[in-house]
C-alpha cells in the first residue's frame, strides 16, 4: 500500500509505505528525493515587513502636514512642535548604531517584533499625548524604532527570499 501525500508548505511530498513482511506490520515513512525542488521563500514576512515600511514611513512623515493643528492642540509654537521631527531623527541614528551590535546574539526576529511592539507604543503615545513632553517621548521611542528597523531589516529580508529571486533584473 503506497499513499502520497502532497502538502503546500512541504518541498517535499511525503510518501507513506506499508511493508507487510512476515506478518509484521512495519510502518515507514520515507521523503522522496526530488533534487531540483526548491524551498519556498517566506513571502509571508516579507509582506508583514512591507507594512511595517509603510507604517514607520507614515508615522515619520505625517506629523509634517499636521505641525499647525498639533501646536494649537498642545498649547506649543510650531517651532517646538517641530522639534518632534527632529528628535526622531537624532533618535533613529543613535538606536541604528547601538541596536546592530546589540541584537548580534539576539534572535532578530524577535528584536523585530519588539520594534514592532514599540512602535504602537509610540504612536499611541503620540496620538494621545496630553502635552508636549508625552509627544517628545513619543517621537523618540519612534524614533529608536525607526533606526532598529532600518539597521536589520536588509539583512532580515535577504535571508526571508530565496537567493536567486535578490537580484534586479532588466528586461
Amino acid at each position: 500500500m503506497r499513499i502520497s501525500m502532497a502538502n503546500r508548505f512541504m518541498a517535499k511530498p511525503l510518501v507513506l509505505r506499508c511493508n507487510n513482511s512476515a506478518g509484521a506490520n512495519d510502518m515507514a515513512i520515507a521523503a522522496a528525493t526530488d533534487a531540483d525542488s526548491k524551498p519556498d521563500a517566506a513571502w509571508g514576512a516579507v509582506l508583514s515587513m512591507a507594512l511595517c515600511v509603510a507604517m514607520l514611513i507614515a508615522s515619520e512623515f505625517m506629523p509634517v502636514s499636521l505641525l499647525t493643528p498639533m501646536a494649537e492642540g498642545l498649547r506649543a509654537t510650531e517651532g517646538q512642535t517641530g522639534q518632534a521631527i527632529s528628535i526622531g531623527g537624532l533618535f533613529a541614528i543613535a538606536a541604528s548604531m547601538v541596536i546592530t551590535t546589540a541584537a548580534g546574539t539576539l534572535n532578530r526576529k524577535w528584536v523585530l517584533v519588539a520594534m514592532t511592539a514599540f512602535m504602537l507604543l509610540s504612536l499611541v503615545l503620540v496620538a494621545a499625548a496630553p502635552n508636549f513632553s508625552v509627544l517628545m517621548l513619543g517621537r523618540g521611542l519612534l524614533g529608536i524604532c525607526i533606526g532598529g528597523f532600518w539597521a536589520l531589516a536588509t539583512a532580515v529580508i535577504m535571508r526571508l527570499v530565496l537567493k536567486g529571486m535578490c537580484r534586479a533584473r532588466s528586461p
